[in-house]
């Protein structure tokens, strides 16, 4: 099972989630304008204070 990676575009401002594996090629690509300025969001979701429950 592949894990996912979420990226953004920075030409279109789409928010994707990809498949790691397809990702991590120099031949990743937007899905909506094909552009290739893609920012990696993956860190920012798999921190423990994004998942910590907070009363």
């Amino acid at each position: 099972m592949l894990g996912l990676r979420y990226v953004a575009c920075e030409d279109c401002d789409t928010v994707a989630a990809v498949p790691m594996a397809a990702s991590n090629t120099a031949t990743a690509a937007c899905g909506r304008c094909g552009s290739m300025a893609l920012t990696d969001l993956t860190g920012r979701f798999r921190g423990p204070t994004y998942f910590a429950d907070v009363d």
